[in-house]
Parts: structure tokens; sequence; C-alpha cells
């Protein structure tokens, strides 16, 4: 049994049961190292829940089953790109992760109806482009930025327009979901459509 949280603040525990195997010394300190992953999945999750409310619950475990429920990311992306065209207008789906050294996100992973793969793509950006998405950063962690911020006119803002020509993709609305792991930006969710104002506030 592994408790999670702290002695004041319990927030659950995990659980391992052997039927043929005895625990050892060495069985509890590997176990020990996913105390801090558990707890900040758990947490964010708990938080995620409280902010959706009852009646977008089915909706967040839904996208969760899906996300959880491939050891590939990319096949967890498609999956939810096949979920989400059920409710939003979805082309294609990619997840990147900020690389703070570089100050510039990598694409991880993408999908789209039709097929999904691992990327390794590094998103350079030209001065204009940094000092844009610098602002955006600033805004971020002041909390002024929306929890998930559109752009329906991908021509008219500088990020979206060379991130397309980077990707080679057609001008696409985007909606952008930054992650925050501890409240540190760790990536973005992007939904892309294809074409102008295809989304909605």
């Amino acid at each position: 049994v592994l408790p999670l949280g702290t002695p004041t603040l319990p927030i659950g525990i995990v659980t391992l049961i052997s039927i043929n195997t005895q625990y050892h010394e060495k069985h509890l300190k590997l176990i020990s190292l996913l105390k801090e992953p558990f707890q900040i999945a758990m947490s964010n999750a708990l938080n995620h829940r409280n902010e959706l409310r009852l009646f977008n619950r089915d909706f967040f475990f839904e996208v969760t089953r899906r996300i959880c429920g491939n050891l590939e990311i990319e096949e967890g992306l498609r999956d939810c790109v096949d979920y989400l065209s059920q409710y939003i207008p979805v082309d294609f789906l990619y997840l990147s992760k900020y690389e703070k050294d570089l100050d510039t996100n990598r694409i991880i992973a993408y999908a789209s109806p039709e097929k999904c793969e691992k990327m390794d793509l590094l998103l350079p950006a030209s001065k204009e482009s940094k000092e844009a998405m610098n602002k955006l950063f600033q805004e971020w962690q002041e909390g002024t930025l929306p929890p998930v911020f559109i752009v329906n006119k991908p021509k008219e803002e500088i990020v979206t327009r060379s991130h397309m020509e980077m990707l080679g993709l057609p001008p696409c609305s985007t909606m952008n979901l930054p992650l925050a792991v501890q409240e540190e930006l760790a990536g973005n969710l992007i939904l892309l459509a294809e074409g102008d104002d295809r989304f909605d506030e």
C-alpha cells in the first residue's frame, strides 16, 4: 500500500496485490518511486474534475480513458480525435513539449482521423514570432490568458501562421491548451480545423 499525499492532507492510496509473489525490500524501493507521479496525476485529475463540474464529467472521463488506455501517445491522440470530432471540428491534433532551455516547443506526437505518428520536430521561431510567444507565455504566467485560447484567423496571427508553414499544413483555426505540471508549463495540446472561424468561444 502506497499512501498518496501528506499525513495532514491524504489524497488516496495505490494498492498492489500479488497472488503468487512475496514482496521484498527492493520492491518497496521501486514502488516508492511511483509516489510523486501518482500524486501529480491524482491531484491534476481531481482539480480538473472540480473545474469541469458534473455535466461535463462523462466527456472528461471519455477523453481520459482514450489517452490513458493506449501505451503509445500518438494512438491515444488518434482515439481522442475520433471522440472529439463528435463534438467539435478537429482535423489534426498535435502534442508539444516545452523546451525550457531552448525557449521553444517540440512536437512529439500527431494524429488525424486517418493516421497518427510520433514526431521529434523542434519549432524554431523568428524574432517577431518569439516575441509574440514570449508575450503569450507571460500572460499565461500572470493568469490573464484564457485556459484555452483560440485563433480563428490563422493568417493574421504570426505564431500560428509560422507553425502552419513549418508543419506544411493549410491555414487552420487553432485551439491551444497549455499543459502544466505543478504550475510549470510542460507543453501544449493543439487542435486544428481547416479554414477560418471554425471554433466558438
